[in-house]
């Protein structure tokens, strides 16, 4: 019996030592939630672990050479159990470890997906017994992530319409970055879009900030100018769910608008002709091609340039160079970049004038009328702002005194004439000073004439003695007053304008300028004088700019003509203090029978230069002059730095037409013409969009309209586009219409065969937000999708692209907050075969954004305010305090409805039902669909949707001041504040910190009313607030219909949207 029961007991105890014991997995258990994102699954056998059991190589082969057939530990998403491929492929890879002989560690190489799912299952593992290694049986458990995995809050490209070449990119997340920091370079892309559906990655740095919070994209070195950056952020990498990925497509600047400003020196104001010619020179700056900038030295007869200022143009900040040239990088490049020409007044011209002994002046104005008679000791001083110029004075010596000289402190006003001529331009701060001598004794009569020329332009590069002679004697001494007569002859480049007799006491102009005069005068004791009045002949030339279509000067491209930035400049040779040298001189385009052309006024002998600068990212180029019959044809070519300049004397000759009235220069003068001839190549003039315009602030009276836009600026908002960004036109069926406006008429066939591309991206359909696969590529074709204009039998220059593909079934096409990538490729040609000279793509967005409403659906309590004393069933009496609103860039919308009491009641406490009824034993309440907002016509692209609601159960015994009936004030006292918030387009109002605020407000008010302890009962509030990143809110992981928890309450929400028009696919 005894020995029957020791077999017994042997038996037993060897059978149970050879069965392997049962695992345990310690972490996490089976079913648990809220599992770390980056957690390990930990192991735990009662005997040791045979090492050689574990694949710690998987799905490479081990050390030893064996190769497992699955893994140790599989752990993969629940949703992937029936698909054993797909299992396979969603298999998490990990590292093993053993802690220790009894517990296997396993480590994800990357976190898990949040809120999702796993199923984790341990097989094959071997224990170490007595009789060795046995195998142990297979455990499974499951396990759910938490859901708290970072978002993506905001992308730095939001509020961009285009990426300067040094921008970096800053993502903004909800929560830390920290952990996916290996993760980054799957997780975040970066890539150029080169048409269709492909990329090239471009080389960027990606890192995390110190606080985990923001994401920072570093250009490596640069973004390359007019390409499309394409940044997307994958985060179903790691959430699992798609919905939550972003892409954002962004140009490149290529050229930023040059904003001319012009201030004085004092601040004092300018005249209407200083601004004009300040914003003559406004233009682009575009990278790779040389800014030019030109002001003449003096501007109208009161200023003159003092100096450049520039904060972004650190070339030519302080330059004192009235023309700069100055090469422009990417790094220069902004949407304006402004200039300010810095300006002077010219001090007062005003002629001194002081009598001396021995005689006295005369002074008389342009038309002949004695202004001031100056004696001996006397002064006067004579503004020329209020008197005809020229001045002339005249020195009359008393009897017995001599005309000798006049001192004057202006070196061109030097004469040894009694009468001299000030001219238009004369000025003298010290006074000009007449002497005379006394007769030399014995005194006898002695009647002299004298006669001289005087340059009523005088110039230090031209001697009017030079240019007009005496053709008879000039000087006359006789002793008898008698009368003698004395000729002059103008040369080539000058005329007469008039005469001065002093004697006679005054001038003399002529109606028309004379090339030979002949004035008769009394010889005077002791001396008479005439002086003839001359100048250099004005004349004027003319710059004609036209377009060619081929090398014949007379193929006129017709109704077109070189772009602003194809720039002429006209510098005239001049005289200063520290040499000669070139100045610029100032005109405005005219346009004549279609022509494009400039006037100037010169004067006959000036030497002038001309300097010629095509664009050549407009694709013009320089060709020649033209020689149609009457033009002249300017020399001396020269070439350097991408400019050509021809230099050329002004003569009479050359002057074979009469000037053509433009601006307020007037006709009658002789004009020279020359015309600049110039090329085009094969190119892009325009893009045509249907944008929307706004007419104040009344979003309902907003239109759209198409217009015409810069191919090198076109992604610049309009001052009157909505300040969050632009809205294209949605059209259904056709998407949004896009025309390109080429340089020259197309060749249809190209366009036909596949040589456009539009990639059409981030669609939304609004009623099924949620929806994906909206994405398309379609290219050009015979389709319907084409138009060509003109549709008049002229040859197109003109391809309309309506963004949709004809051919799917239901049609895609462009639709509301989606975005365009336009491709032109070279294989667009002309019709004279012209090839596009490179790829041109176009990142047009955003097509119009919908109306938007946030109603309340219902409210859900666990809590009601009140205690249950069973068997009775207490009911709490709450009601709610909303705020709300559209909160803009620049202030906050649509506050006045949204800011509400429900129930929505004036009345006092006790005076009606200004609350609910509810218990937190009911279901939810329905609420109805109590709009919280609602904005009916658009949603600017930089809005946030804002809703805070609280809910307060009414348990307040002083009725002054309960909450409950105090509702109304809170509410104002908060609408306030968030209406006196303001910002600017640039920067934006920082609304995520000043919701915080808002919501203090409100709980301070709230309790300068009672102590908490004697007020109503604060049962939970919730906040919302979204952007366009997640369509505001109906497009999100938790979807359109989401609740909101916060204390006691929970708030079911739904946010929808509101298209213009219905979508028809």
């Amino acid at each position: 019996m005894d020995f029957t029961v020791l077999l017994l007991f042997l038996f037993v105890t060897g059978h149970s030592r050879a069965q392997p014991q049962s695992l345990l997995v310690e972490y996490p258990a089976d079913g648990a939630g809220n599992i770390s994102l980056n957690t390990s699954i930990v192991i735990r056998s009662p005997l040791p672990i045979d090492s050689g059991s574990i694949s710690f190589r998987y799905p490479d082969a081990e050390a030893s050479g064996y190769r497992f057939d699955q893994p140790v530990i599989s752990l993969y998403p629940l949703h992937a159990m029936d698909d054993t491929a797909r299992r396979q492929n969603d298999i998490v890879k990990g590292v093993y470890h053993l802690d220790d002989h009894y517990t296997l560690r396993f480590t994800p190489r990357h976190p898990l997906h949040a809120g999702t799912k796993y199923r984790c299952i341990v097989r094959g593992l071997r224990q170490h017994v007595d009789a060795g290694a046995i195998f142990m049986d297979s455990l499974s458990t499951v396990f759910t992530t938490r859901f708290d995995a970072p978002r993506l809050r905001r992308c730095s490209m939001d509020t961009m319409r285009a990426l300067r070449c040094t921008d970096s990119i800053r993502l903004a997340f909800d929560g830390d970055m920290m952990p996916y920091r290996d993760l980054l370079p799957g997780l975040i892309s970066v890539e150029r879009m080169t048409g269709g559906d492909t990329t090239e990655r471009l080389p960027a740095g990606i890192r995390v900030s110190e606080d985990g919070m923001d994401v920072l994209i570093v250009p490596q070195p640069r973004w390359p100018s007019g390409c499309a950056v394409k940044v997307a952020c994958r985060l179903s990498e790691i959430t699992g769910s798609t919905v939550v990925d972003r892409a954002v497509v962004l140009p490149v600047r290529q050229a930023g608008r040059v904003v001319m400003n012009v201030r004085s020196v004092d601040g004092s104001e300018l005249p209407a002709h200083v601004h004009d010619v300040v914003l003559s020179q406004e233009r682009l700056a575009i990278e790779g091609e040389p800014l030019h900038l030109a002001m003449p030295v003096v501007m109208g007869e009161r200023w003159r340039f003092v100096r450049w200022e520039s904060g972004l143009l650190v070339d030519i900040d302080g330059r004192r160079d009235a023309m700069v040239d100055i090469p422009v990088t990417c790094d220069m490049l902004a949407a304006t970049i402004p200039v300010t020409v810095v300006v002077e007044r010219i001090p007062s011209k005003v002629v001194v004038m002081k009598g001396s002994m021995g005689g006295r002046v005369v002074v008389r104005d342009g038309k002949g009328t004695v202004l001031r008679t100056v004696g001996p000791g006397m002064r006067t001083v004579i503004d020329c702002a209020t008197v005809a110029m020229p001045l002339i004075v005249h020195a009359v010596p008393d009897r017995k005194y001599v005309f000798s000289h006049w001192e004057t402190p202006v070196a061109s006003m030097t004469s040894t004439s009694p009468v001299m001529m000030i001219p238009a331009n004369g000025t003298t701060q010290q006074p000009v000073l007449p002497r005379f001598t006394p007769q030399p004794q014995p005194y006898a009569r002695i009647f002299r004439l004298k006669a001289e020329v005087q340059d009523m332009d005088a110039n230090p590069l031209f001697d009017v003695r030079d240019g007009v002679k005496f053709t008879t004697v000039r000087e006359h001494t006789e002793g008898i007053k008698v009368q003698r007569t004395v000729c002059i002859q103008a040369g080539a480049c000058w005329e007469i304008t008039g005469h001065t007799d002093a004697a006679a006491g005054a001038t003399v102009w002529y109606d028309v300028p004379k090339q030979q005069s002949c004035v008769t005068g009394w010889l005077l004791d002791p001396e008479n004088r005439i002086v003839f009045h001359c100048r250099r002949s004005a004349i004027r030339l003319r710059i004609d700019k036209v377009m060619l279509a081929s090398d014949a000067a007379t193929d006129i491209v017709v109704g077109r003509s070189p772009h602003p930035e194809t720039v002429v400049d006209l510098e005239r040779r001049a005289q200063t203090a520290s040499g000669p040298q070139w100045q610029y001189i100032a005109s405005s385009a005219c346009t004549n029978g279609g022509t494009v052309f400039s006037t100037y006024g010169l004067q006959c002998g000036d030497n002038v230069r001309i300097t010629i600068r095509a664009s050549w990212r407009r694709g013009e180029y320089w060709q020649f002059w033209s020689d149609v019959p009457g033009y002249v044809r300017p020399g001396n070519e020269e070439r350097s730095n991408g400019s050509v300049r021809y230099t050329m004397a002004i003569g009479r000759d050359m002057a074979r037409f009469t000037t053509t009235p433009c601006g307020n220069t007037a006709g009658g003068d002789p004009e020279i013409r020359i015309r600049a001839c110039f090329g085009q190549q094969f190119g892009i003039d325009g893009i045509g969009v249907r944008m929307l315009v706004t007419n104040g602030t009344n979003r309902g009276d907003a239109r759209f309209v198409e217009r015409w836009l810069d191919p090198l600026i076109y992604h610049d908002l309009l001052p009157d586009e909505p300040i969050g960004g632009r809205q294209l036109e949605y059209i259904p069926r056709l998407g949004t219409p896009v025309k390109v406006r080429y340089t020259t008429a197309v060749d249809i066939r190209a366009i036909h065969a596949g040589a456009m591309i539009a990639e059409s991206y981030g669609n939304v359909l609004v009623n099924d937000p949620m929806m994906k696969g909206l994405d398309f590529t379609v290219v050009s074709s015979s389709g319907q999708h084409i138009q060509f204009h003109p549709a008049d039998g002229r040859p197109a220059d003109i391809v309309e692209f309506r963004i949709c593909d004809p051919s799917t079934i239901p049609r895609k096409q462009a639709l509301h907050l989606g975005s365009v990538l336009l491709t032109c490729g070279t294989n667009v040609r002309s019709l004279r075969g012209l090839p596009l000279a490179t790829d041109n793509s176009f990142v047009l967005s955003t097509v119009e954004a919908p109306g938007y409403g946030l109603f309340l659906q219902r409210v859900g309590l666990k809590y009601d305010g009140d205690w249950d004393l069973w068997p009775f069933e207490m009911y709490g009496e709450p009601y709610h305090a909303v705020y709300g609103g559209v909160l803009g860039v620049d202030k906050a919308y649509e506050t006045g409805p949204s800011f509400k009491r429900l129930p929505e009641c004036d009345a006092r406490q006790g005076e009606s039902a200004c609350t609910y009824s509810q218990s937190d034993k009911d279901s939810p309440m329905d609420m109805g669909g109590k709009t919280l907002l609602f904005q009916p016509f658009w949603m600017d692209l930089r809005d946030h949707a804002f809703m805070h609601i609280q809910t307060y159960d009414e348990d307040c015994k002083s009725n002054d001041k309960c909450l409950v009936n105090r509702v109304r004030d809170l509410l104002d006292v908060v609408k306030k504040r968030a209406e006196s918030y303001k910002g600017n387009p640039a920067k934006g109002i920082s609304w995520e910190n000043n919701i915080g605020d808002l919501i203090t407000i409100g709980a301070e008010f709230i309790r300068t009313l009672l102590p908490q302890d004697d007020q109503d009962d604060h049962l939970g509030s919730a906040t919302f607030l979204e952007n366009i990143g997640t369509v505001w809110g109906v497009r999100s992981d938790r979807g359109a219909a989401f609740t909101l928890h916060g204390g006691d309450a929970s708030y079911e929400v739904l946010a929808r949207l509101y298209p213009r028009r219905a979508v028809i696919r």
